[in-house]
């Protein structure tokens, strides 16, 4: 079990990808540093926030973080696979693996707590202050990456707000939220605001990392 503090020094002395603002480049260290941030302002862990601001508020019951400091607290979890030789062979069961937390990973949920958090998000509007969404919208970077075919706002290290597929749907519309794939599980959560469409989808086969 590495701990946040062991997760930065590993990565302390790297050279930057890019220089700032110059290129949006995916990486999870740079949200491990923004949870340790919010636990030194706020004096909790990461973890008991999220229960307290986000699942608890939203009635998301089917949803946990997990950060090793206590057992995990559910047993009806979907079992993971994966091909660890990519060769469509034989699979393997990595359930009980879990790959990292403090902020990058650890979040556990289901397609109806999904949908209950992209709804108060984007329709309600009462995860975060209107004006604020509104200026992480309206502000993103112009980067448009050929793999993954999304651009990203500029306050990406906070939101993870991406607006996908854009090469499909053109620059007049819009699919605002955010993908993942671990060892075992993968997820894609997005809203529509053209016609208030909300999309959520689990699958229980990831990728080799």
């Amino acid at each position: 079990v590495w701990t946040a503090e062991r997760i930065l020094k590993n990565i302390s002395n790297l050279n930057a990808v890019n220089p700032p603002g110059a290129e949006t480049n995916y990486s999870n260290s740079h949200t491990v540093l923004l949870a340790m941030m919010v636990e030194a302002r706020l004096g909790r862990s990461h973890r008991a926030l999220l229960q307290e601001r986000i699942f608890d508020p939203l009635g998301m019951i089917n949803t946990v973080y997990y950060d090793f400091e206590i057992e995990f607290p559910r047993s009806d979890i979907v079992q993971g696979y994966i091909d660890f030789n990519n060769d469509g062979g034989d699979i393997q069961n990595v359930t009980n693996i879990n790959t990292g937390n403090f902020g990058a990973t650890g979040v556990y949920s289901n397609l109806e707590d999904m949908y209950i958090f992209l709804h108060a998000l984007f329709r309600e509007q009462r995860l975060i202050e209107k004006q604020n969404l509104g200026f992480i919208l309206e502000n993103m970077s112009p980067q448009l990456s050929d793999s993954t075919l999304m651009i990203s706002s500029i306050s990406w290290g906070i939101n993870d707000e991406h607006d996908f597929y854009l090469k499909r749907l053109g620059m007049d519309l819009h699919a605002y939220g955010h993908s993942g794939a671990d060892l075992g599980y993968g997820s894609n959560l997005n809203y529509f605001p053209h016609n208030s469409t909300i999309f959520a989808a689990t699958y229980n086969y990831g990728i080799a990392l």
